[in-house]
Formats: structure tokens, C-alpha cells, sequence
């Protein structure tokens, strides 16, 4: 998923096939950034 996103930019954002306007893939791609670093990660058990 990193590397998907690190790969992302406006102009690789698709809807059906179609290229969507970087004014809407800016924040859609953000989001995505936002959401990849504030993820709440189970923590692994002590052994």
C-alpha cells in the first residue's frame, strides 16, 4: 500500500479508465497520505 501510494500522483489517479482532474485527485491522494500514517496498528503479543 506504501509504495501504491508513493507511486500515486494526480496525474495516475483513475476512475473507470479515465483520468480525473488533479484539483479532485489532490485531496483524494491526501486523504489516502493522512489515513496511511494515522493508522492504529495492533500491537504484537509479549512472548
Amino acid at each position: 500500500a506504501t509504495f501504491g501510494l508513493i507511486n500515486s500522483t494526480p496525474h495516475s489517479v483513475r476512475n473507470h479508465g479515465r483520468r480525473i482532474a488533479p484539483k479532485t485527485a489532490r485531496p483524494l491522494l491526501e486523504s489516502m497520505a493522512l489515513a496511511a500514517l494515522t493508522v492504529d496498528t495492533p500491537q504484537a503479543p509479549l512472548q
